[in-house]
């Protein structure tokens, strides 16, 4: 029996790191739920915690269990969590593969609905890369926009240079508040214990500037080999082109070897989902909370 899992979880650590991926990695997932760096920066805004039990991955936020993710078995665990919960047991993040497990695992245990605000946008790399056919004419003419009327430059996002974006940060964020995902100050915390962290976490990124002043950065960290995840991505939006320029840079020079590239959710902003929509995805990933029965 195991025991107490409520009582192992705690805050994510920087140590954690590597025994966290190892768990992620193998379990197929390409949502942005199942990235340490998004876990360990949000992790106050949620109250998100972990717990290695018996080699598996468990994470709870203030609400809601994410699926146990590692190389044991997620249903000894959830068995556990089930017996152990003193209230109905929610889980968060469930694709359609893991909904239809618990179905066939715990039937007639769940009751499942459908989370549309925060299901994650999906896009090839290559197609923001190229921005080829009629469907980026729109993209293209901003970014040649860009390219003909500025001294630009692109670069590789290092931790000195993550410092800097930091700065730029306060000042995105100060603008343009009203987008912030939960707030300017939730969101500025999250992206410091990003940033400060850029190499420990193991991020890539990418700067785009202007007479050498930054006016795009952005960041995040491979969930899998073949799909990398977009955490962070701010522009001067009075600049025209300055959004698009920085998404097909990055895809060309820092992402070119992912097949799909996760820009995650739009948390049910009006503005968030058309501009998210309007790069095409390839997939909007399904999610599901499933809540138990009782």
């Amino acid at each position: 029996m195991i025991e107490d899992i409520e009582h192992c979880l705690r805050r994510p650590q920087l140590t954690d790191r590597d025994w966290v991926q190892h768990a992620f990695m193998g379990s197929g997932r390409e949502g942005a739920d199942f990235c340490f760096g998004c876990i360990y920066m949000w992790a106050p805004v949620y109250d998100y915690k972990i717990a290695n039990v018996d080699g598996m991955f468990v994470g709870r936020s203030r609400y809601s269990y994410t699926l146990p993710a590692g190389d044991g078995d997620a249903s000894v665990i959830l068995e556990e969590l089930l017996k152990q919960s003193t209230e109905p047991l929610r889980l968060s993040a469930i694709c359609e593969y893991q909904k239809t497990w618990l179905e066939e695992r715990f039937p007639g245990t769940f009751r499942f609905t459908e989370d549309r605000d925060n299901e994650d946008y999906l896009y090839r790399v290559e197609a923001l890369a190229n921005l080829s056919g009629k469907k980026y004419h729109g993209k293209r003419n901003h970014c040649s926009f860009f390219e003909k009327n500025n001294n630009w430059t692109y670069e590789e996002m290092t931790q000195n240079v993550a410092e800097e974006c930091m700065q730029f940060s306060h000042l995105w964020v100060k603008e343009n508040e009203r987008q912030a995902k939960l707030g300017a100050d939730q969101e500025l915390d999250a992206i410091q214990r990003a940033l400060a962290h850029f190499d420990e976490l193991g991020f890539v990124g990418g700067v785009l500037r202007i007479d050498g002043t930054i006016v795009a950065y952005t960041c995040g960290e491979p969930i899998n080999d073949y799909v990398f995840d977009t955490h962070v991505e701010k522009a001067d939006a009075s600049i025209r082109g300055a959004y698009p320029m920085i998404t097909r840079e990055f895809a060309r020079n820092s992402i070119a070897q992912y097949t799909l590239v996760n820009r995650e959710e739009d948390m049910g902003i009006d503005g968030l989902r058309q501009a998210k929509l309007s790069w095409h995805p390839e997939q909007l990933l399904t999610k599901y909370i499933a809540e138990e029965i009782r």
